[in-house]
């Protein structure tokens, strides 16, 4: 099982994905390459506002998604696809 968040480098607040500085294309890569077959769970803080939390955390899947299909786009080509 994989627990992972995104933040700020200073702090544990648990961002929205791709606002914090993990590098998640390089992470998702690693994953790749250690054939991680596990859960992979993302932990997202709560905002006062449900709606908000969810707006974030639906914009976080979308982003992993986005960064996992261009992962796996360069997998099956010579060329980086940008």
């Amino acid at each position: 099982m994989l627990h992972a968040h995104d933040n700020d480098a200073a702090n544990d607040n648990h961002s929205p994905l791709a606002d914090g500085r993990i590098d998640w294309e390089e992470f998702l890569r690693d994953l790749l390459e250690v054939r991680f077959r596990g859960t992979f769970i993302l932990e997202k803080a709560g905002n006062n506002d449900p709606a908000v939390t969810m707006t974030n955390v639906r914009r976080g899947r979308q982003y992993l998604r986005e960064v996992s299909r261009r992962i796996a786009l360069c997998s099956m080509s010579d060329e980086p696809v940008l």
